[in-house]
């Protein structure tokens, strides 16, 4: 990934009702999803954000986060503005209020394995003149829990909240945002853990070495 001056968020606040359990926490290859992640985005980003949502970090997150500081990662967390849980979209706005650069990526806890080259072309398609963001589209599907968002759009994603929205997949429908198409064989990457079953997919294929 080439970061530059930019921050990296992960998106950690959601409730994983489907998982049943916190889903930074999950452990894939002997140290959890939030400590995988943040390492290989704090190769690359100068300053990696932790969106924890409306809620204080739980005692296995604060924990997990320290590690990683312990380990000389400067790692923030960011709690939502909002005190009602409001989805992913809260987080970003929280975020986007946050970050020191003019844009930053974000991804979800539980998107494992970024793909270094699509970040890059994310990071590429949003640094032009008026751009406010760049979202990958695959199968048909944006992605926008796998994106590149400016801190100009805070005021936006502020308003759509307002309105009831909570879905990220709203902000590429805002002009100045960019949605790059992605082929199909790319669609693997923005594979979430969802399910205690997907879960297990995912850590098998870990310990076996496939990843």
């Amino acid at each position: 990934m080439s970061g530059g001056a930019l921050d990296a968020v992960i998106l950690a606040g959601g409730r994983s009702s489907r998982m049943g359990r916190e889903k930074a926490l999950l452990e894939l290859g002997r140290e959890t999803l939030i400590e995988r992640l943040a390492r290989r985005l704090g190769a690359s980003f100068d300053r990696v954000l932790v969106s924890t949502g409306s809620e204080p970090p739980s005692a296995g997150l604060a924990a997990a986060l320290g590690r990683l500081r312990d380990g000389g990662l400067a790692v923030e967390t960011v709690a939502d503005r909002r005190a009602d849980f409001s989805g992913p979209l809260a987080g970003v706005e929280a975020a986007l209020g946050a970050i020191e650069s003019r844009r930053a990526f974000f991804i979800a806890v539980d998107l494992v394995d970024p793909d270094e080259g699509l970040v890059a072309e994310l990071l590429e398609a949003s640094a032009a003149a008026g751009c406010l963001g760049a979202v990958p589209r695959c199968r048909g599907i944006t992605q926008g829990a796998f994106a590149v968002y400016s801190s100009d759009l805070l005021i936006r994603v502020s308003s759509l909240l307002d309105g009831g929205e909570a879905r990220l997949q709203s902000l590429a429908g805002i002009e100045g945002v960019s949605v790059v198409e992605v082929e199909e064989a790319a669609g693997d990457v923005f594979s979430g853990l969802n399910t205690p079953a997907e879960y297990e997919a995912a850590r098998s294929r870990v310990e076996d070495g496939a990843d």
